[in-house]
């Protein structure tokens, strides 16, 4: 069955709320997919020099884990356009995973403070390098392209309601991530 078909009645009034829903799913994966954006965009620190425990800058002077925050949101974005049991499943398991997350984060941030864990110092080539500590927006954009994509097709889907056209732009935003992405694929290829 398909979106429209599913959500769309006879009736003006349930299409005008069904529209509304739409609505509001898209804008809650726009404000997830920007805070995702916002937090990748800044390098853990501008010397490259062991992480430090907590980054000041960027998303990470009001929140402390923005890209998990962006992960429940768009998890909320899109269990919005499933039935309940989806959305509930949707969003219960998320948020178990960013919170487990956030856990192992701790643990892990809490073991190098005894002394437990060795930090692994590596230099970033000169391309990924970021000048003066400035946010890498570009390879921001870039790794969120996608959601950027599914973004952009449900604003499109909300106004014309035709499946047909979010379909192919949803095709089209994933092709166009791995295009952009391509060079993240060739460290997953054995040599």
């Amino acid at each position: 069955m398909t979106l429209s078909g599913r959500w769309c009645a006879d009736s003006p009034t349930k299409s005008f709320s069904n529209a509304c829903l739409f609505a509001l799913a898209t804008i809650f994966i726009g404000v997830s997919t920007a805070v995702r954006t916002w937090a990748r965009a800044y390098p853990w620190s501008a010397d490259f020099s062991y992480p430090s425990p907590v980054r000041r800058n960027g998303p990470y002077r009001y929140l402390r884990n923005p890209q998990q925050l962006g992960n429940v949101l768009f998890a909320i974005g899109l269990g919005s356009l499933a039935p309940l049991w989806g959305f509930i499943f949707l969003v219960a398991c998320e948020t178990i995973l960013v919170f487990r997350l956030i856990q192992r984060e701790e643990e892990a941030r809490n073991a190098e403070g005894v002394g437990l864990a060795v930090p692994v110092v590596t230099q970033p080539d000169l391309l990924h390098r970021p000048l003066l500590g400035l946010p890498m927006w570009g390879k921001a954009f870039r790794q969120e392209s996608a959601k950027w994509g599914l973004f952009l097709t449900l604003i499109v889907f909300t106004l014309l309601l035709s499946d047909r056209v979010a379909e192919v732009l949803a095709a089209a935003s994933f092709m166009v991530w791995v295009v952009l992405n391509c060079d993240s694929f060739q460290s997953l290829i054995p040599r």
